[in-house]
């Protein structure tokens, strides 16, 4: 794989970012794929079609903008759960952003969710978070969002949906207001920042025992630059940095209560919480902990419920990879804490177009752009979930009886898609997993069609 100032210098851009967060070139809007689905396989028996016509619950609409009944049997399937966890098959379908949002916008209103969290830097979110409860002005949305530094979130929905917020939270009255959030660790720079700024004013020695033992970290800058690659650092002065940055976290720890009477309990949680952060961060970069993100996404979820009201409920907005039940995954390690008081939803579509970073024959990236694909392929589970005639709808897969002829198709294991960042349109087989659907996901929700993201301007903030 090639350097990510290399993949940047081929697609005319600025090193500001990972391979992950590559910043976007020029993003159609165009609509692409079939006009019309195909017709159905002899494989889809006319029993499958009448099952999933009996169980698919269909919904009008993904815009925020219209009447929310046509969503009252997601409520049903949500019930009591405290956490929702929202998956998707690609980082750039516009549909599924609209979707998200609008299942957001449902459970606020109808289900009192008060805690929203995405895929997204921490300490970066917690402005976003300022700018929804009005703490800071409203000509900085695209600034922050910049800020996040991946392009996945630099979008008009997220955008939107932070307006959303924003506005549910001017207009509340008496109601709880709706917190934005992100549980991700992949940069430390304003996490560092954090510390230092916490004990710069109260704690001296600290201070300078912070700047000095994280001099080590290659830490990213505002626009998310990094000053070197820390995962390319040798054992050795890994092992060195790892103590160093211990050593920071362990003095917050044992003078806690020194710190917390010289600030407040608030600020020193999140001082502390930052120093957690760039641990999490060392342990990714070096990679001396497998899944070590998937865990730490999972460790941040639970912090941020636990500094939350008493029984506060949460969305969480993911790929469909890190919300699954799969062995590693974010999704599991929750799992494993809130059994069925979560509810894990994943999304899919069959055919259309989707924002992403282009693989080429090669192996090299080459720059930001919608995608588009065909039908789903007839080993597919999308193939399938299309049979219903449904543009849209949602299938709760649990307590399905698999063993008959018209729901053994849904045991599997079948091809699912899976599109992260970057798409490789010479071949798109390596875009499918397989998988048993109903062990990854309590619900899926499809998409006949999928549309690119619009990608916003990146505007990041001068300083954290």
């Amino acid at each position: 794989m090639p350097r990510i100032t290399e993949v940047l210098r081929r697609i005319g851009q600025r090193p500001t970012v990972s391979v992950l967060a590559i910043l976007s070139l020029a993003c159609g809007d165009q609509q692409s794929g079939p006009a019309a689905p195909p017709p159905p396989s002899p494989g889809v028996t006319p029993e499958i079609v009448q099952w999933l016509r009996l169980n698919a619950v269909s919904f009008e609409t993904v815009d925020v903008r219209q009447d929310r009944t046509d969503l009252d049997e997601l409520g049903d399937i949500v019930g009591d759960a405290r956490i929702v966890a929202l998956g998707e098959a690609t980082h750039g379908t516009r549909e599924f952003f609209a979707m998200k949002h609008r299942v957001l916008d449902y459970l606020v209103q109808e289900k009192g969710f008060t805690l929203f969290a995405m895929e997204a830097t921490w300490p970066e979110m917690n402005r976003i978070d300022d700018w929804v409860k009005g703490r800071r002005d409203r000509s900085e949305a695209e600034v922050l969002l910049s800020g996040q530094y991946f392009w996945t979130w630099r979008t008009a929905a997220v955008l939107d949906l932070m307006t959303w917020a924003r506005d549910y939270n001017e207009g509340r009255g008496a109601a709880q207001a709706v917190s934005v959030l992100g549980f991700d660790m992949q940069f430390p720079g304003m996490a560092i920042h954090n510390v230092l700024a916490f004990l710069g004013p109260i704690d001296p020695a600290g201070a300078s025992l912070a700047t000095a033992n994280y001099d080590c970290m290659d830490a990213n800058d505002s626009h998310g630059l990094f000053s070197g690659s820390y995962r390319d650092r040798t054992i050795i002065y890994q092992s060195a940095c790892r103590s160093n940055v211990d050593e920071v976290f362990d003095h917050l720890s044992t003078n806690r209560g020194a710190l917390e009477a010289a600030s407040s309990a608030e600020a020193f949680a999140l001082a502390l919480q930052s120093a957690r952060l760039v641990q999490q961060f060392e342990d990714h970069a070096a990679q001396r902990v497998p899944g070590a993100r998937d865990l730490y996404m999972a460790e941040n979820t639970e912090w941020l419920l636990e500094q939350a009201a008493p029984g506060t409920k949460a969305v969480l907005w993911a790929h469909n990879f890190h919300v699954s039940d799969t062995p590693g995954a974010m999704g599991s390690h929750l799992r494993t804490s809130h059994g069925s008081d979560m509810v894990v939803m994943g999304f899919a579509f069959d055919r259309g177009s989707f924002t992403a970073v282009t693989i080429d024959q090669g192996g090299s990236f080459s720059g930001l752009t919608s995608h588009s694909v065909g039908a789903a392929p007839d080993d597919s589970y999308e193939f399938f979930l299309r049979a219903t005639g449904e543009p849209q709808f949602l299938l709760d897969m649990r307590g399905v009886e698999l063993g008959t002829s018209a729901t053994s198709w849904l045991a599997g294991p079948r091809r699912f898609r899976s599109i992260g960042c970057c798409y490789a349109p010479s071949d798109p087989s390596r875009h499918f997993r397989s998988e048993r659907l109903p062990g990854q996901f309590d619900v899926v929700i499809f998409m006949e069609r999928s549309n690119p993201t619009v990608i916003l301007p990146f505007v990041p903030p001068d300083e954290f």
